[in-house]
């Protein structure tokens, strides 16, 4: 699980593409500006991202002068197979020679790429769709190039510009004679550009465009260009506003969880012995879980390959992206192993001790609160939730019980049969089999969800064509950086890998919600990580904390003030 060169194998159909990432190392307008921090990452990081998770380019590479550059390229997991020459690294050296020189450079190791797309690490907004969509539209028009454009606003056309004659100020053009904005011509500007992708053999006749050169149209949201100190500031607020934020909170804010309400009996005890009952049948007869039922996958985040071993559990690898830093489940079984485990008996059963026998005091103590925090979000006058993997619907309680209109969805058909036994509105089905209408919700929850999935993106994605403009996603994940962990290590009982396939912190899951073009407003952390660590401490190690049990609660307040609470959650804004 060592680096290695960002190198995808070729579809025989499909051109090899080659991405370059110009970024030398000297700028006058921001010292030092494409290892400039962005949010608490070098700005080279967001155009890193983008290039590992395209699933069209065949190979990436960095040219720049600069040793520290080319260190954190590397570090970054792109490739720096050369260093540019001094003399195609000045200021007003061309891009033109600088991509000509990449691809003679891999042209001399065997790589002949079709096509060429230039990314900029001034552009930190450009995502892997854009990329893809560019390369795609090369293939299927047929043109020479294909160029990231931004549509000018109305007032800066042509039509609107005005020009000094002396100290008056005259129409730019005579013809001046259309005023409204509609009638205005749309006209479009280079964003930079953040993707342009050329064929080779333009490249080769001295052209960066070609006689044939296509749009792809960027919203101006993805279209900042990072030229001065202005441009830094506006993408590092764009980019999640900074570091991450801890607001301070009173002790008299904290509130306790009734522990045997909401783990009846020896619920808990129960849940643990169990957790291991998909895989226990193939550990017995075969001393391990067969290699040809695992299958590799990339970082479910950014599609990087990777990753480094951060621990071993139940027989299964959790490792760490070596690019995002997401912690999560590689190999895996496949998706239709983990349906089967979600309507099992074993599973059904689990849910029946913990989530049943609790579900009015999940109402009350859980329900209601989310209802709460939701509420200071939202702003119709009746929102209406979508709670996906709802469990026994004490959400949905909640929210029917504020007069909203609330559907749950979840794949457990016991949790689903007592949910209805109560007058809610749930539904046994999997999010893409529910029908629901695009942009027709106000707040989308997904509580302990995304840990679940094998390609949460793609849930994530769909619960945000779900929401209305403006609307809201609430997660609820493990918080792997937790209390918990710290001091329980791989035996913290949410590090349950033959369940939970992603590890999220409060830095991974924010970075996930930028990608999605989702802007985090509400991050905290809440948890039962003493609870847990006395019950281990008392039923694994035989051992009782009594000074410790007594002070539990004010320890627990503080782990969850700190950002180290075992759950996390978090409110993402879409774009309204």
């Amino acid at each position: 699980m060592g680096s290695k060169n960002l190198l995808r194998t070729a579809d025989s159909d499909r051109m090899n593409v080659l991405g370059v990432v110009p970024a030398r190392g000297g700028s006058k307008a921001i010292p030092g500006k494409n290892l400039a921090p962005v949010a608490g990452r070098p700005l080279l990081a967001y155009t890193a991202d983008a290039a590992r998770a395209s699933k069209r380019l065949t190979r990436v590479v960095v040219s720049t002068d600069d040793a520290a550059i080319a260190e954190a390229a590397r570090a970054l997991g792109l490739e720096v197979p050369f260093l540019r020459p001094a003399g195609l690294a000045a200021d007003d050296t061309p891009m033109l020679p600088v991509l000509q020189h990449a691809v003679r450079e891999l042209a001399r190791g065997g790589f002949a790429a079709d096509a060429v797309v230039l990314l900029q690490p001034t552009s930190p907004l450009r995502r892997a769709e854009h990329i893809d969509r560019a390369i795609e539209l090369l293939e299927q028009t047929g043109a020479d190039s294909i160029v990231s454009v931004v549509e000018v606003p109305h007032q800066f056309t042509p039509v609107s510009v005005m020009r000094l004659d002396g100290e008056r100020l005259c129409p730019y053009l005579a013809d001046t004679s259309v005023a409204r904005r509609q009638d205005k011509p749309r006209v479009y500007a280079r964003n930079g550009p953040a993707v342009l992708a050329v064929r080779t053999r333009v490249l080769e006749q001295g052209s960066l465009y070609g006689d044939d050169c296509r749009p792809l149209v960027m919203t101006a949201g993805e279209s900042v260009d990072v030229d001065g100190p202005e441009d830094l500031a506006l993408v590092e607020l764009m980019l999640g506003d900074g570091r991450l934020r801890i607001p301070y909170r009173r002790t008299d804010e904290y509130q306790k969880v009734d522990v045997s309400r909401l783990r009846p009996g020896d619920s808990y005890k129960q849940l643990i012995e169990k957790r291991t009952h998909p895989i226990d049948e193939l550990v017995r007869v075969h001393g391990k879980i067969p290699d040809d039922l695992l299958t590799p996958r990339p970082c479910p985040t950014c599609g990087a390959d990777d990753a480094t071993l951060e621990l071993e559990k139940d027989h299964m690898w959790i490792v760490r992206c070596s690019a995002c830093d997401l912690v999560y489940v590689n190999p895996t079984f496949d998706e239709a192993h983990y349906k089967k485990v979600y309507r099992s008996a074993e599973y059904q059963e689990i849910v029946r001790d913990l989530g049943i026998r609790s579900h009015q005091y999940r109402v009350e103590r859980f329900g209601r609160e989310r209802v709460d925090i939701m509420a200071q979000h939202l702003h119709a006058e009746r929102p209406r939730i979508l709670d996906v993997g709802c469990s026994t619907g004490f959400v949905v309680e909640a929210a029917r019980d504020r007069g909203w209109d609330a559907l749950g969805l979840d794949l457990n058909p016991s949790a689903v049969e007592y949910g209805r036994s109560r007058g809610l509105d749930l539904r046994n089905v999997a999010l893409d089999d529910a029908g629901c209408e695009p942009a027709s919700f106000d707040a989308v929850c997904l509580f302990d969800v995304l840990e679940h999935l094998l390609d949460p993106v793609r849930t994530l994605r769909a619960s945000v064509r779900l929401l209305r403009p403006g609307g809201i996603v609430f997660l609820y994940v493990p918080n792997y950086d937790s209390a918990s962990r710290l001091l329980m290590g791989k035996d913290a009982h949410f590090i349950w890998p033959t369940h939970h396939l992603n590890y999220y912190t409060p830095a991974t899951i924010r970075d996930l919600l930028r990608r999605e073009g989702l802007r985090t407003e509400y991050l905290a952390t809440e948890g039962l990580d003493l609870v847990d660590y006395l019950w281990y401490r008392r039923e694994v190690h035989g051992k009782r904390d009594e000074g410790v049990e007594e002070i539990a609660d004010l320890l627990q307040f503080f782990a969850n003030a700190g950002a180290y609470g075992k759950n996390l959650r978090v409110i993402g804004r879409k774009q309204g």
